[in-house]
């Protein structure tokens, strides 16, 4: 919601075509469809009111296990949307962009297959899709080969939305590697909102508003919808500066004359391109944290079990490799049993021998 306060109605009427253009903009918008559902914004902003999304520091180095489902739209022949080998490649990706906020994620031995050929030829409604088989006590995230027809590459829930869980089409914008889409609608489960936000107000480039407009985290930096690559350069994420629309405000009476944006082009919430997609803020963290505390109990004291019997295989993933030297290096000097590998009752540098020895060595 905008807010307005002075000005005839036609003024206030331009402002909002204009702001709402800025949000959407020409294809902006439609790539990611997570929306904040009726009552979201009053829920929301309850909680900020409430200090719902302030936590306290963390004070254990062990992160808190997260369980994932994946759910694979499969044909009658046995094609799937997605394969093993990818999702064991995006599993390692989600463990290293969330460990920062004290998760490790862990998932199912094998996805979840939903066998339908029309579902495999276009996924028309996300909302029936993220409604098969759900499950009670882990993110479900569904992979499909095209979503509304190719208009979407990714859509999730907030913890306040009605449907939960996470739709991802396994190409995005003539990308086949979509982590940045999977990590970007993961964030959104955890309430971030996307950088470009004007739900709760429209956010000057200045910033004085942080903590009330925009997406309401201070350290990301006020944005405009990037476009994916319309105002990013996506060799070197670069910010097109030739191009008004990437740079320039909606001016008077919301926001003095002349500022223009500097925004994040490297945050995981923006419409930056694609390969750019690859870092949090520690305000981002703090949100997703407190989301994860306070606002998704259904999360809490999740355990997938042994998926392999990989040794040095410490978050049971079903690989060795870096987020189990992540963990290793979180309990460090502790007697915690599970980064313990080789029983010594100390968690120390033969334990980080112990998994490079075993590296990949899963069976």
């Amino acid at each position: 919601m905008l807010h307005l306060h002075s000005g005839c109605r036609k003024t206030a009427t331009t402002l909002v075509v204009a702001a709402t253009a800025i949000q959407m903009g020409t294809a902006f918008g439609d790539d990611c469809g997570t929306l904040i559902p009726a009552g979201g914004h009053s829920i929301f902003t309850a909680r900020m009111a409430s200090g719902g999304y302030r936590g306290e520091a963390r004070t254990s180095m062990v992160p808190d296990v997260v369980k994932i489902t994946w759910h694979v739209v499969t044909s009658t022949l046995g094609e799937r949307s997605i394969e093993d080998s990818t999702l064991a490649a995006y599993a390692e990706g989600l463990n290293e962009a969330f460990l920062p906020m004290g998760i490790e994620f862990c998932f199912r031995a094998e996805p979840h297959l939903i066998i339908d050929d029309e579902l495999m030829m276009n996924v028309s409604s996300h909302y029936h899709l993220r409604m098969i088989e759900p499950t009670t006590d882990a993110i479900d995230i569904y992979w499909c080969n095209s979503l509304s027809g190719g208009a979407l590459c990714g859509v999730s829930s907030y913890s306040f939305g009605p449907i939960q869980g996470v739709a991802i089409q396994t190409s995005c914008e003539g990308h086949d590697d979509v982590l940045g889409i999977l990590i970007h609608e993961v964030g959104h489960y955890f309430d971030l909102f996307h950088t470009h936000e004007i739900g709760f107000g429209y956010e000057c480039p200045e910033g004085s508003d942080c903590s009330t407009h925009g997406d309401h985290v201070c350290d990301t930096s006020p944005a405009p919808p990037l476009g994916f690559e319309t105002c990013v350069d996506p060799a070197d994420c670069s910010l097109r500066i030739s191009n008004p629309d990437c740079t320039d405000s909606i001016g008077p009476p919301l926001c003095p004359e002349g500022q223009q944006y500097d925004p994040d082009t490297d945050n995981y919430m923006s419409y930056t391109a694609i390969p750019c997609l690859i870092r949090f803020t520690e305000g981002q963290f703090e949100r997703m944290r407190t989301t994860f505390d306070s606002y998704r109990p259904e999360l809490h004291d999740a355990s997938c079990g042994p998926l392999t019997n990989c040794q040095g295989d410490v978050n049971h993933d079903g690989l060795v490799n870096g987020s189990d030297i992540s963990m290793v290096i979180a309990s460090w000097g502790s007697s915690d049993p599970t980064a313990d590998l080789d029983g010594d009752g100390i968690v120390n540098a033969t334990d980080l021998v112990f998994i490079l020895g075993n590296w990949q060595g899963c069976n």
